[in-house]
């Protein structure tokens, strides 16, 4: 019979804090759900009635939050850097994900069209890039 050995002990990675915050944001995380994102790109550039003025505000947050997303999907693994096409939309779309919410209705429809194209060609370079990468 052989001798027991001896395991050296385990020592997390990470403090307390750190963990705490990998918790946090496990906790936080919502999955990303692209039918939403197509029901939103809907209803800024294809529906044959635009908006009501009373959903134009929350519409333009669901898209930056959209934008938001797809862009931190893209840069987010330094082993698989944006394309260049990638990164053109990226800084294309960055001013309008930046921009305040116009007060007056036509511009702020205009600003959502603009975000909503700009998700839209994100995504569709995204989508090409992943299966570039196959």
């Amino acid at each position: 019979m052989t001798a027991p050995r001896t395991v050296p002990r385990w020592v997390p990675k990470h403090d307390a804090a750190a963990l705490a915050d990998i918790l946090a944001k496990a906790k936080a995380w919502q999955p990303l759900v692209v039918a939403r994102i197509f029901e939103d790109l809907d209803l800024a550039l294809e529906s044959p009635q635009p908006p009501p003025a009373k959903d134009l505000t929350a519409l333009l947050d669901r898209l930056r939050e959209h934008f938001r997303r797809l862009r931190d999907i893209a840069v987010s693994d330094p082993k698989f850097p944006p394309s260049d096409e990638l990164e053109a939309v990226i800084e294309q779309g960055t001013p309008l994900y930046e921009a305040e919410t116009p007060a007056e209705y036509r511009s702020a429809l205009g600003l959502a069209r603009r975000l909503g194209y700009t998700v839209h060609d994100l995504l569709d370079e995204l989508i090409t890039s992943l299966q570039d990468t196959e």
